[in-house]
């Protein structure tokens, strides 16, 4: 965080399960709760890719912005997954807790040793109807 200043967000993510369980939709929008302002929105496919015996994780963005990154089952209802950036590496934990919450930790490290949370969202699941 810029500044080391914690800011907090009102968001949505609609989760879809799609071909079967192969692949999982992931659509998020995450709002300012200071102003309301979008400040990022969206749209993601985690599927298993049977030739590399992997996850990926392919993101869009509204900003244009797109990446393809991979991931791994941690333990039952935990998965990882992160980036390189140019000054270290960030990973996503994302772990489904027993009151069938989403729950999301994003750190930072320089060094892969040293790990600083930069993230954190608890998502509770609301019945479509």
């Amino acid at each position: 965080l810029p500044g080391g200043v914690r800011e907090t967000f009102t968001s949505w993510e609609k989760i879809q399960s799609k071909l079967d369980g192969v692949a999982l939709l992931v659509e998020g929008l995450h709002k300012s709760k200071a102003t309301g302002k979008v400040v990022h929105q969206t749209l993601a496919v985690i599927s298993y890719d049977e030739q590399a015996k992997n996850f990926r994780f392919k993101t869009n963005l509204a900003n244009g912005r797109a990446g393809d990154y991979t991931g791994k089952v941690l333990a039952d209802n935990v998965f990882e997954w992160g980036m390189d950036v140019p000054r270290g590496r960030i990973r996503y934990t994302i772990k489904l807790t027993e009151k069938s919450e989403w729950s999301e930790v994003g750190e930072y490290s320089a060094d892969g040793t040293t790990w600083r949370k930069i993230f954190e969202m608890t998502l509770r699941k609301v019945k479509q109807g």
